[in-house]
């Protein structure tokens, strides 16, 4: 504690609390990452940046809920109290971790588009009447601006100027960010991933927090209802016996209509004063006597029992009451005297109650920890870490195989071949009957050359993505990247249109570019907002269509519109609603080559 602000008094416990907590992130994102790369390795590797997306909003998400558990613990057994000690330093390691997930998400989904990517991020997914295909990632957004503005106002500078009641109703808004967490959780990740360890991560989560509230809620229910006292018709109301009360220590009072009030014995004398802390609201009851003053068991604020008030040069002030003794009981006039005003301890003649072994160790932050507090916390503080090596390792393990997708990005290539534009740019090779599907870097179509390469023998620099044999090339950023060779056109074009078929199908618009191995997973509910993107930015829209569920490899069809052109403008707008979602369609089947298309009807799209 200090009369002056400081950014962070570093106490030898604060160090030890950061570092522990900072270790054990490092250790979480560490596993998450390498069990990921061993569960799914080669071509059937999760990307890098995803991995670590996912281990990142994991263990914000994971953080949040020991945070939740923390506070009930207490309640149960005080010897969790270290954990509570310097619980806002955790907060704010859990905000960092938080926002590390979502400047990745920005980046990596959200960027190299034609939208800015906080527009993108917010605007991209409008499907807000579909319980499926709802924007998850807007619950995560209030949650994330809920846990900033926490980490924030963190400091007691705002705990002071804030006023302590503003203050604790700000940070009560944390229960709002975590169900935030809980719903962008389960309409999104769950609504890709088939395995059971998020929906085993959510329930756990969920039972854990509102058990263990309501367990102690329930408790402390129990404790006022024993330590209530009868009121009656005189202004005095009987507390409790003397011997209630131990040397050192303090008793909470519960009076009907009045709270808690708490009784301490100082030297053989009593004191009462308000049970309520006026830092962060801790109850003073379950509090010592250090150094003759009242010390709050949460964060060490401490009162002087006489009057209310707390030592010089600290200005705190808390109600206190009078107080009587009578044949062995403790009497409290239960109308609050203005907080600080003196009272004068009431003495008693029976012995005190002061035994030398204590059993129930009193932990503040700033004294020495006492052995038995240390070697508790030792042992919950290892468990909770080995908790959360098993849950990164098993979460990792459950990712999803994306397929064997490959980006060859450290391999550039040359290659010539036709070029063609309708109904998207596409080259047409000697060594593949299929077309390749021709996209510039980032989320972006290649220039549009105005026809003047259409038919034309062209040279071409570039990176090559590919799937089954579905192929496409992402053609560098550079003006030489794609030149013409020859200025003839070739006798006879290959690529031929087939008559249409009318079909219904299952399975998912998607953008290819991601698909083929821009990134993996690239298609499902999380990549919604990227896919809708990139469609955006020129990427040739596709709908993939899964045999048997997603275990084997898809059948991909190119969609045109019902001249065989490309879906642009306004026609694509009204599908990407409906992109990364499972949807039925009716529609015709054409081809180009062994490149199939699919002309969609828009008003049979049925998710």
């Amino acid at each position: 504690m200090s009369t002056s602000y400081r950014p962070v008094q570093w106490s030898p416990y604060k160090q030890r609390y950061d570092l522990v907590v900072a270790g054990g992130i490092g250790v979480y994102l560490i596993v998450f990452i390498i069990a990921g790369k061993v569960a799914l390795g080669g071509d059937h590797a999760v990307s890098d940046p995803i991995l670590l997306l996912r281990a990142l909003g994991t263990c914000a998400f994971g953080l949040l809920t020991l945070i939740l558990c923390i506070g009930p613990l207490c309640r149960l057994d005080r010897r969790f109290l270290p954990l509570l000690y310097n619980r806002r330093h955790l907060g704010v390691a859990t905000c960092a971790v938080a926002t590390l997930h979502v400047l990745l998400v920005l980046v990596w989904y959200h960027g190299f588009g034609i939208v800015d990517p906080i527009k993108s991020l917010i605007t991209g997914n409008r499907a807000y009447t579909s319980a499926s295909a709802f924007p998850f990632e807007i619950l995560g957004v209030f949650a994330f601006f809920i846990l900033f503005a926490m980490a924030a106002t963190s400091h007691d500078f705002w705990l002071k100027n804030l006023s302590p009641r503003w203050w604790k109703s700000l940070h009560m808004l944390v229960y709002i960010a975590w169900a935030l967490l809980v719903m962008h959780i389960a309409v999104g990740a769950m609504q890709s991933e088939r395995s059971v360890a998020y929906p085993a991560m959510l329930i756990v989560s969920v039972v854990l927090v509102a058990g263990l509230h309501v367990t102690a809620g329930r408790r402390e229910v129990k404790r006022d209802r024993s330590g209530s006292v009868a009121m009656d018709t005189t202004e005095w109301v009987d507390a409790c016996a003397v011997d209630d009360v131990r040397e050192g220590r303090g008793k909470a009072v519960c009076i009907p209509g009045r709270g808690r009030i708490a009784v301490f014995r100082h030297q053989g004398r009593f004191s009462a004063m308000s049970n309520v802390c006026v830092h962060q609201g801790g109850p003073l009851g379950e509090g010592r006597i250090i150094d003759g003053c009242v010390t709050c068991p949460w964060h060490g604020y401490q009162y002087q029992p006489h009057n209310g008030q707390s030592p010089p040069p600290f200005t705190e002030k808390v109600p206190t009451y009078r107080l009587r003794i009578e044949t062995g009981r403790v009497l409290i006039d239960p109308r609050p005297l203005a907080p600080g005003t003196p009272v004068e301890p009431v003495s008693v003649d029976a012995p005190q109650n002061s035994p030398k072994n204590d059993a129930d160790p009193f932990f503040v932050g700033y004294l020495p920890t006492p052995p038995a507090q240390a070697k508790f916390t030792k042992r919950n503080v290892a468990g909770i870490g080995i908790a959360g090596v098993l849950i990164a390792a098993l979460l990792a393990a459950a990712e999803r195989d994306p397929g064997d997708a490959v980006w060859a990005i450290d391999e550039p290539i040359t290659i010539e071949g036709t070029y063609i534009d309708l109904p998207y740019p596409m080259l047409l090779t000697a060594d593949s009957a299929m077309p390749t599907l021709l996209v510039g870097e980032g989320k972006h179509r290649i220039p549009d050359y105005d026809g003047v390469l259409v038919g034309r023998r062209v040279r071409i620099h570039g990176t090559v993505l590919h799937r089954d044999a579905y192929r496409m090339i992402e053609v560098a950023d550079d003006p030489a990247a794609l030149v013409m060779i020859e200025s003839t056109n070739p006798p006879n074009m290959p690529l031929v249109t087939a008559p249409e078929q009318v079909v219904s199908l299952e399975g998912e618009i998607i953008d290819p570019k991601c698909f083929l191995g821009a990134m993996k997973p690239g298609e499902g509910k999380t990549h919604k907002g990227c896919a809708i993107l990139c469609l955006r930015g020129g990427i040739p829209p596709m709908f993939a269509v899964w045999a048997g569920g997603r275990t084997g490899p898809p059948d991909c069809f190119l969609l045109v519109d019902r001249s065989g052109g490309p879906i642009d403008g306004e026609a694509l707008t009204a599908f990407l609603d409906f992109v990364g979602d499972p949807i039925s369609v009716h529609g015709a089947v054409g081809s180009l080559g062994p490149l199939r298309t699919l002309t969609l009807d828009r008003n049979t799209l049925t998710r």
